[in-house]
């Protein structure tokens, strides 16, 4: 299932990204196993339904693995909050976020 589902869990297989940045949204795969690609790179996650101002999924979780071959990095932002940093995903690590309905909660294994 995707981000916004609690029941089951959903992954993508493992992708590296080309130019640009990612954008993560209640229909996102819960599991995510990301190649930042050659350079560092910033996921937005971003859980407001932009037809419908306002409106937010109440509960959402993510999981992100950066499995760069390099040192190569994920600045992960808040993107229903002015896009504030919640952290930095390094190489080989990993990320759990948890949307609580106003906020983003996270545990990394880098800061």
């Amino acid at each position: 299932m995707t981000a916004g589902t609690r029941q089951y869990t959903s992954s993508a297989d493992s992708a590296t990204q080309g130019a640009g940045d990612i954008t993560v949204t209640a229909a996102t795969d819960k599991i995510l196993t990301l190649d930042p690609g050659g350079s560092g790179r910033t996921i937005d996650l971003v859980f407001v339904d932009t037809a419908e101002t306002g409106v937010t999924t109440s509960f959402a979780e993510i999981f992100i693995d950066n499995v760069a071959d390099g040192a190569e990095a994920f600045t992960v932002r808040d993107g229903n909050n002015s896009d504030s940093a919640l952290c930095l995903i390094e190489q080989n690590k990993m990320a759990h976020f948890q949307w609580t309905g106003a906020k983003w909660v996270t545990t990394t294994g880098e800061t």
